[in-house]
């Protein structure tokens, strides 16, 4: 095994290990390594956001951020606040019985 082969199979573990340290699940290793593997054939091919995650961690400098506007972090927060009241309250309004075989049964406040 030549220098150069030994330099990029290093570079390509460290780039699965900061992915799987950065998503923190291991479950998406395969995805990850999927578009670590289209990045290496063609860089355009993957979004800008892996694109610059890629190249931060093959120059061993760490992923880069993208800045975020204002607006996508308000956008952000009333995503994750939708999904909260979907966790929190969906189970209220869900029709647990939607052929009406049960009878309906009203409970005391």
């Amino acid at each position: 095994m030549n220098l150069a082969s030994k330099r990029l199979g290093k570079v390509c573990q460290r780039v699965v290990q900061r992915a799987f340290a950065s998503t923190a699940a291991t479950e998406n290793a395969g995805y990850v390594e999927r578009m670590y593997q289209a990045w290496k054939q063609d860089p355009r091919s993957v979004h800008i956001s892996w694109n610059e995650y890629f190249k931060g961690a093959v120059a061993g400098t760490g992923a880069t951020a993208m800045p975020a506007s204002a607006k996508d972090i308000a956008d952000h927060v009333k995503v994750m606040q939708m999904i909260n009241a979907y966790q929190l309250k969906g189970h209220e309004m869900a029709d647990l019985d939607p052929l009406c075989i049960l009878p309906l049964v009203t409970l005391p406040p």
